[in-house]
Order: structure tokens, then sequence, then C-alpha cells
């Protein structure tokens, strides 16, 4: 399966909106989860203390305006409740702690397919790069595709993960120094303790993937390249089919001493992800 979506974003006022859409393929009818799929699931906010100290200093200077928190607006769909429930559509928004910590919409590291992310902006208002957020993308595997004896679900996976801007978007990576990590942990059919293809227990609020696979690579953006990608062989054994995988895509402004431009600039990215064999 892979999904393909536009982030939007206006920089220099740093206001990241983001659309994220609709993933699941049954839309229409209350569900748990889809074999075979991707969800948005998670998201977090964080704040560089160099960059904490450099806007106090700011501030206690005559005539400076206050510090604008940064933070994450998210609107999701909980998939547990009727359609016509007033509380299936919920909104929530998450800050930084005062020292600059994580803070998440969800535990950090759960895996969350009934909660649905379905827009996101993060709106950045303090005085100096130096922020970095995070969104986690939850994958449940193929369900078992038995044809005369052969199971046809089984085979090599591979998660591809690539990311990319148009022009507009290269001025504030280079000003930002804007880091890009991908990481990923998967749950593998035929190894460890849960071994047959992910059914209706990835839908508990207690379910935990075993990390049977993992990896994490990091690409700092070069100014004239605004693309970055990313590609893991998840299983070399076709029987270990990926059960579920939490793959998650963070963003850190790395010029922790540098004050934001504050014009207002159309610019957008896209992230193309997809497991497949």
């Amino acid at each position: 399966m892979s999904l393909s979506r536009a982030y939007g974003s206006l920089l220099g006022l740093a206001v990241w909106s983001v659309a994220l859409g609709s993933f699941a393929r049954a839309s229409t009818v209350t569900t748990t989860f889809t074999n075979d799929d991707f969800v948005v699931c998670n998201a977090g906010i964080w704040r560089d203390p160099v960059a904490i100290s450099k806007d106090a200093s700011l501030v206690a200077t005559p005539g400076a305006s206050s510090i604008v928190p940064d933070s994450i607006a998210v609107t999701f769909e909980d998939l547990t409740v009727p359609e016509t429930s007033p509380t299936r559509i919920q909104k929530a928004t998450v800050s930084p702690t005062s020292s600059g910590g994580l803070r998440s919409l969800f535990p950090s590291g759960s895996f969350t397919v009934n909660q649905k992310i379905t827009r996101l902006t993060t709106s950045l208002g303090s005085m100096h790069f130096g922020t970095g957020w995070f969104i986690d993308f939850c994958y449940v595997g193929p369900a078992a595709q038995v044809s005369s004896g052969a199971d046809l679900s089984e085979g090599n996976y591979s998660l591809d993960v690539a990311l990319s801007g148009g022009s507009s978007w290269a001025p504030y990576l280079q000003a930002a120094g804007v880091q890009a990590q991908m990481s990923f942990e998967c749950d593998l059919r035929a190894k460890g303790v849960a071994v047959g293809p992910a059914g209706a227990e990835v839908a508990g609020s207690g379910f935990t993937p075993e990390v049977d696979v993992a990896g994490l690579s990091t690409a700092q953006f070069i100014p004239s390249t605004v693309m970055t990608s990313w590609n893991y062989l998840l299983n070399s054994n076709g029987l270990q089919v990926p059960r579920a995988c939490r793959v998650r895509l963070l963003m850190t402004e790395k010029a922790t001493t540098v004050e934001r431009t504050w014009e207002v600039q159309d610019t957008s990215f896209q992230l193309d992800i997809s497991i497949q064999k």
C-alpha cells in the first residue's frame, strides 16, 4: 500500500498547514482497522533549549514583543464511536513543555489506528529557529491471501519514503538548517511471539508491535536539493511479512541561534510513503 500527500505551509510566519486527508479505504462506516493500509496516528512538537534562551534574551530588550508559543493543532477521527456521534471528530492542540520538552497528541511510541489524524497545523511563533516536530504513520500489514494452498501475501517487502518540495521551500530549508529524519519499527510474521497476520488485536488500545526490524536515517538538506529519500528491505525471509509498522518523519530546525524572518511565503512539500513487495 502506498500514499502520497502534499503538505502546504506558510513560511516566514511559520505556519505549517498540513492537509492529511483520509487513508482508510472504508470511510462511510465505523471501522477499527484496514489491512494493508496506513493511518496518520500521532504528532508531536518540542523546542531546543538554546533557542528558548535566545528568545528570552530578545524579549528582555525594551519594546520587544512577547513570545508566541509554538504549537500543533490536530483534527482527528475516533473510529471507535458511531459516525453520527458528536465525539467522532475531535480537535486538540499541543505545545512543548516550558523547558522545550516533547509533547505529543498521544503517548510517543503508541500504535493508534483507531484515532486517525485528518488535519495538522504547526504554528511556529517563536523568535528563533529551533523547533522540531514529528508525524507518525501506523501501518497494518496484509491479511493472508491463500490461493491453491499458497499465501499470496508472502514475499519480500520494502519501505520507500520520499520527501520533496518546490523551489519556494528551499529558502526556508537553508535558513532554518532543516534536518529530516525517518525511522521505522516493524512487527513481522513468523518471528517473535505474534507470528500470524495482523488481526483485530491491532485495534486494541494496548497493542504494541514487537520490534523485529528497525531503522533510522538522517538527511541534512542541501540548499540546491529539496528532495531526500529512503529505502529499506523489511524482510529477507518471505515468510516474515510485516504485521504492523510505525514510521516516523521528524523535522528539526537546527539553526537555533538564527532569528526567523517574518515574510509570508506560500510553499509546499510532498511526502510519498509505501510498503509493498
